[in-house]
């Protein structure tokens, strides 16, 4: 006896909801890139350049000796992506290189303390594929797709390309 569709997409729904509740735990971190997994036409490189600057207090732990904690820190970053075809889907490797400088002031046991860091921040790889609703397709194809939602799977490396007396990384 066959299902029908709408017992189908009962039983699909279900299965969905278990394995999302069962996959469920706390994320230590998350990245959250606009635009990540948006399709593309094969064959097309992407190149970035990007620019920021954060400033502001620094909460430390309080049982250190340090206080009035203020930093500011610039980064710039330069990335190219291409996308391509693997079996049938579209898929990006991308690559970034940020270099980041910034100082940071604070009193430390009462001292006033200043330091200027710069240099080489991790460089970061990235690999993605779109396994549902984006196939590898030409420009012409693309110009003529219709939309549709994507399902998706990335894996992200940061090497460690900082040098010497540069920024710290991040823990």
């Amino acid at each position: 006896m066959r299902a029908r569709p709408l017992q189908k997409k009962v039983y699909v729904l279900a299965l969905l909801g278990l394995a999302v509740w069962a996959g469920a735990s706390p994320a230590a971190a998350q990245e959250l890139e606009p635009r990540a997994y948006s399709p593309s036409p094969v064959g097309v490189f992407f190149f970035g350049l990007g620019l920021s600057r954060s400033s502001g207090g620094v909460a430390l732990d309080p049982s250190l000796p340090i206080t009035d904690a203020h930093a500011t820190v610039y980064s710039s970053a330069v990335g190219l992506g291409y996308t391509f075809a693997i079996a049938g889907r579209q898929a990006l490797a991308s690559v970034a290189l940020p270099y980041a400088w910034g100082t940071a002031t604070g009193k430390i046991q009462e001292q006033a303390q200043r330091a200027d860091r710069s240099g080489l921040a991790n460089a970061k790889f990235r690999f993605a594929i779109n396994l549902h609703g984006s196939p590898a397709m030409t420009p012409r194809q693309f110009a003529q797709r219709k939309p549709t939602y994507i399902v998706a799977a990335s894996v992200a490396v940061d090497a460690p390309t900082r040098l010497p007396g540069s920024i710290p990384a991040a823990s």
